[in-house]
């Protein structure tokens, strides 16, 4: 039975049991159903998730998070996840194929010794989700991406063969374009089932392999990039979409925002800061 720390008055209990090598979920927002004998009246239970056996369920109560129980009288029978974050996700999308392309300008540079492999990280704590993150990088060196790491749903253990994270990227800031595609650039497109997604997901970020050619980066100027995942990613709420969140002595990492879909109808979440690291050498 969990309690909201906010709202004692919200509260629900989960029931956990195995069939297989499936355990099944089920909740019920309210009291214990020992005390109002809904253990035995299936139609009060909501199907919350399927999980295989070595997946791990988060539960993550949010003040401004409210959970209505649907009516139903059966268990769905194909597994298929369901998030009690804030940011409730849509059904996915199939993946593309792998193969992508890389962008972006040369810079003239200036970087002698000390050059190479260098990253900076946001954070991992996670705490929301969604399929993916908007962000914003602004060079203070003339710099390279060369990788990204990702904080991945953990749901990544059950993905499919055509399920995988692309990574969009286009000058300046993303404002007015998430929703479109236009100027964006596809330049990371990997199968998740070729990716080593370590088993305690939540809290670790996945290597997401080297782009096919490196981002330039000038200093002084804006990139920004869309981190989307077939599976969902984990994400951290912010204080102020566009503020600085990290930095170095070569780039800054802005607040961005969360997209329930790539581009097309999504829902806009901000301010949130992305979970991961960018690997980049100086020029």
């Amino acid at each position: 039975n969990f309690t909201s720390p906010h709202n004692p008055e919200n509260n629900f209990v989960i029931m956990m049991f195995k069939l297989s090598s499936i355990s099944v979920g089920l909740l019920l927002p309210g009291v214990s159903p020992i005390s109002t004998g809904n253990q035995y009246v299936p139609s009060a239970w909501t199907p919350l998730i399927l999980l295989a056996s070595r997946a791990t369920l988060h539960v993550m109560a949010q003040e401004d998070s409210d959970y209505e129980a649907p009516e139903v009288s059966t268990i769905i029978a194909k597994p298929k996840p369901v998030s009690l974050f804030e940011d409730i996700p849509k059904k996915a999308k199939a993946g593309k194929s792998k193969g992508s392309k890389g962008g972006g300008e040369s810079c003239v540079g200036g970087c002698s010794v000390d050059c190479l492999d260098f990253s900076l990280e946001t954070t991992e704590v996670g705490g929301n989700g969604q399929s993916g993150n908007m962000f914003t990088v602004t060079a203070l060196q003339d710099l390279e991406i060369t990788s990204f790491a990702a904080h991945l749903d953990d749901y990544a253990f059950n993905a499919t063969e055509l399920d995988s994270v692309r990574v969009y990227t286009r000058e300046g800031t993303y404002e007015g374009f998430e929703q479109n595609s236009s100027g964006w650039e596809l330049i990371h497109d990997v199968l998740i089932n070729d990716l080593d997604v370590d088993v305690d997901g939540y809290g670790n970020l996945t290597e997401l392999e080297d782009f096919v050619e490196p981002v330039f980066i000038c200093a002084g100027t804006n990139r920004s990039f869309f981190v989307y995942s077939d599976v969902g990613v984990y994400y951290t709420n912010g204080a102020d979409e566009g503020s600085v969140f990290v930095a170095d002595a070569a780039m800054e990492i802005l607040e961005g925002v969360g997209l329930s879909d790539e581009f097309n109808n999504t829902g806009i979440f901000s301010p949130r800061v992305w979970n991961g690291e960018v690997r980049y050498n100086l020029l």
